[in-house]
């Protein structure tokens, strides 16, 4: 009988863990193109004060070096651990984690 691992490697498929953070690092990138709704504001820096969005181009021109970088939500460091857990488990935080960990060409691709 095959454990779980063993039966990835033969089936050549990713660990379950490994599709939801490539989900959450696709849905952080639709987020940032525009073609998904930002209910989590990963992206605030998009929209001016008024909120009127700006182009993206002139944003890019403006950051740093590293390209593009997601917002993650700060999380209150005296907050009771099970809460801090959840909001560090929250799709908020590991996408923008994520996002952030991807190469800088992968981050600002339109495509």
């Amino acid at each position: 009988v095959m454990n779980y691992w063993e039966r990835l490697q033969s089936l050549r498929i990713l660990s379950l863990q490994r599709r939801r953070e490539i989900n959450m690092i696709i849905q952080a990138w639709k987020i940032y193109n525009k073609l998904a709704p930002d209910s989590t504001r990963m992206f605030p820096s998009l929209e001016d004060e008024e909120g009127k969005e700006e182009d993206h181009e002139e944003h890019i021109s403006e950051a740093t070096r590293l390209g593009l970088k997601a917002r993650v939500p700060i999380i209150i460091t005296q907050a009771q651990e099970s809460k801090k857990t959840l909001r560090e488990e929250s799709f908020g935080v590991r996408a923008a984690q994520l996002f952030n960990r991807m190469p800088k060409e992968v981050r600002l691709a339109k495509a």
